[in-house]
């Protein structure tokens, strides 16, 4: 996604919080979908970790995207646990997309016309993996 669409979205949260809600959880078979982009990446994570049924969106999409609203976007955030034993009982993983927003012919909309999306296309950027147990803050998603 576009730093100017990140910046839109995040604005339009701070501005109007009835409008772009603060995320919700998804079924992880949508995770799974973005995580399966990647097979190195899919296969490292099945084989090390116990995934979770479901996963955190980031960003919810209000009722301003006339087609979209109510959906999820990322990025997405689940808690994990490692098959093999060890001193850390939970991780965190950050899954971050990209997007792309399309209208109905597929074509992707320019960053002032998104709320006219219907359709949602996600990439994955990158997968963040961290002990949850650090006092070291949130991380972020690279633009």
């Amino acid at each position: 996604m576009s730093l100017r669409v990140r910046r839109f979205l995040g604005i339009l949260g701070l501005a109007a919080p009835g409008l772009c809600g603060a995320g919700g959880s998804v079924e992880f078979s949508v995770v799974d979908q973005l995580i399966r982009q990647q097979p190195a990446i899919h296969g490292w994570l099945s084989s090390s970790l116990v995934l979770p049924d479901t996963a955190f969106a980031e960003v919810r999409f209000g009722p301003h995207f006339k087609h979209l609203g109510g959906g999820r976007m990322g990025p997405y955030t689940f808690m994990a646990k490692p098959m093999a034993s060890s001193s850390i009982s939970e991780i965190e993983v950050i899954i971050c997309t990209n997007a792309r927003f399309l209208d109905k012919s597929g074509k992707q909309l320019l960053d002032s016309n998104i709320e006219d999306a219907v359709r949602l296309e996600e990439k994955l950027a990158s997968v963040q993996v961290r002990d949850k147990r650090g006092d070291v803050g949130r991380p972020v998603c690279p633009e």
